[in-house]
């Protein structure tokens, strides 16, 4: 919804005020549509005015997530006063409330739900991911994605930063901490059940934490700092040098969860919402344990990535790198319940060592080039994604047919920018024939 002019004072021109609400709960979300949208103003010279509704637990059943993320600054970002952020709130507020709570009589009652743009805004997000959405509402085009030419898009991205007093402040508890000026330090977060409540019901996104400990180590042993993040909610750290359990630090805050972020050399984390914190500030990442790989997670070339092991009770052994990367949406995790005929198995201590050593050596050097293997698997991945985004019903959880194109369009894009491999270790030993089969 375009409802301002604002002159542009650097061109002399006038910028139209685009007005997004960002998903209010979940962070993955929320920064995934703050970094699309950022996409969107710079290639349609917009600026972006942000806006959430209230802060109501009681009533919404859910907490708005990172509220600092919606204060960041850019130079395509709005920022009106206290007086108007408050007032669009109430009126957000009076306008969704009472679907939002028809939406959970509902579900209690029957189960069922209303459409997500009832149960909370949803202003302005279809044109993230592809312009004139009234034109796609009802058949998904690769065609159309391919126009909007997403890796020169991502090749323009300017990341946003905090404010400089927050800044200023996150970096004098940074010291606290222990970090000297001259120290560099790599974000850590493996996902649990904790913070979702979902011990049983989506374990496929969580991992031990203890399996990193060989990796923490190696980034220690090179003179680094490793800062784990997320919640209290998760096991604790032993104690290790140069080793920060932030989550259960007095230094915890939504500001200094974005500061770390944006300001560490290296981001090692699972599929889950901080990720997208480390997209969002341009971080180089590790992603460890990917249980899907047809979404579009290695955004940039010095991005790597580890794939569980998946075992078939069908071949009764582990499938090979090269069968996952041909593999169909019965196995992918992304579309409902993975078939039980499939069972995957975390990376190993080893694997996540070597697959720190190898982000180390990326991030030592950022410009080494990724071999003709892992670029070949990258495109026989992104081959295979394309048929499964194409697909009808590509989102089986979304009930409105808008809600299953955006969903095709967002990870169309994904796919379509992401420049990232595949460990190269791990790809020779388990491209042709998975290594546990041998061990």
């Amino acid at each position: 919804m375009i409802l301002f002019q604002k002159k542009a004072a650097d061109r002399g021109s006038h910028k139209k005020t685009y007005v997004l609400t960002p998903h209010p709960y979940a962070i993955g979300n929320r920064v995934e549509e703050i970094f699309f949208a950022l996409l969107m103003a710079h290639r349609k010279e917009l600026k972006l005015l942000l806006l959430e509704h209230l802060d109501i637990p009681l009533l919404h059943a859910y907490k708005l997530t990172n509220r600092a993320s919606m204060s960041l600054v850019s130079e395509y970002f709005v920022r009106p006063s206290k007086v108007v952020i408050i007032s669009c709130a109430v009126i957000l507020s009076l306008v969704y409330l009472p679907t939002r709570i028809i939406s959970r009589v509902l579900f209690h009652w029957k189960g069922r739900r209303l459409f997500e743009s009832y149960n909370f805004p949803r202003i302005g997000i279809d044109p993230l991911w592809i312009d004139n959405p009234a034109t796609t509402r009802t058949v998904f085009s690769w065609d159309k994605v391919e126009a909007m030419n997403w890796g020169r898009q991502l090749a323009n991205y300017r990341c946003p930063t905090l404010h400089p007093s927050v800044e200023q402040s996150c970096r004098a508890k940074l010291a606290q901490m222990g970090l000297g000026p001259e120290d560099w330090f790599a974000c850590l977060h493996v996902r649990e059940g904790g913070f979702k409540s979902d011990f049983g019901r989506r374990d496929y996104r969580n991992a031990n934490i203890e399996n990193c400990i060989s990796g923490i180590e190696e980034i220690t042993r090179h003179g680094g700092w490793v800062i784990r993040i997320g919640d209290e909610s998760m096991k604790a750290l032993p104690d290790m040098d140069r080793v920060i359990d932030y989550p259960f630090s007095a230094y915890k805050s939504d500001e200094m969860d974005l500061f770390l972020v944006a300001h560490c050399r290296l981001y090692i984390g699972t599929i889950s919402g901080p990720m997208e914190l480390a997209i969002l500030f341009s971080r180089q990442m590790l992603i460890l344990n990917m249980y899907d790989w047809s979404c579009g997670v290695l955004i940039r070339e010095a991005d790597r990535g580890l794939l569980q092991h998946v075992y078939s009770q069908d071949k009764q052994r582990y499938l090979s790198l090269e069968e996952l990367a041909e593999a169909g949406r019965d196995l992918l995790h992304t579309f409902g319940s993975a078939s039980s005929r499939y069972e995957l198995q975390e990376n190993s201590p080893e694997e996540i060592r070597k697959a720190v050593e190898e982000s180390l050596s990326l991030m030592k050097d950022p410009h080494i080039p990724q071999s003709s293997l892992q670029q070949m698997a990258r495109e026989r991945i992104k081959s295979s994604a394309r048929k499964i985004i194409a697909q009808d019903q590509f989102h089986p959880t979304a009930s409105k047919s808008e809600e299953v194109l955006r969903f095709q369009y967002k990870t169309a894009a994904r796919v379509s920018m992401e420049g990232g491999a595949i460990c190269q270790f791990s790809l020779e030993a388990n491209w042709k024939s998975d290594r546990l089969n041998r061990d």
